[in-house]
């Protein structure tokens, strides 16, 4: 209900920052934003980070599990459009289709289909009445 406002009141910039908030990619860019001096650069980053958001992570749907060539599909079209020398995936269900994920991403590698440096970095955790897995995808040449 609360997401439904926040997108009806500040439409995709207000969906973009709260995915970032809600997957935990804020830390990636509060990490970013510390490196900048003044404060006009650190909001023309950060608006950046908003418009540019869905080119730089990609979120899954454990209804897109049974898929594996979407799931394949939506990665390695985001990974050719990456601004950023990295891609970050996420996806919030159970502890078996977290894994399962991870096991799609480690498949795209062994048949070639997408080069990022291995193993991809990942976190897999209990979140309250589900798990997430928060995926980074590291790439050689961007």
């Amino acid at each position: 209900e609360n997401k439904k406002c926040l997108i009806e009141r500040y439409r995709f910039r207000g969906n973009s920052i709260l995915n970032m908030i809600t997957t935990g990619d804020i830390e990636t860019i509060l990490d970013e934003l510390q490196e900048i001096q003044t404060k006009k650069d650190k909001i023309e980053r950060f608006n950046w980070w908003v418009e540019h958001y869905y080119e730089v992570s990609v979120l899954i749907s454990p209804d897109e599990l049974p898929t594996p060539e979407k799931i394949e599909g939506k990665i390695t079209n985001a990974s050719k459009e990456v601004t950023r020398p990295y891609l970050l995936i996420h996806l919030a269900g159970s502890e078996e289709e977290c894994k399962k994920l991870l096991e799609i991403v480690i498949q795209l590698k062994s048949k070639k289909t997408l080069e990022f440096k291995h193993p991809p970095t990942h976190i897999i955790k209990e979140s309250g009445w589900y798990w997430t897995i928060n995926l980074r995808l590291d790439f050689f040449d961007v």
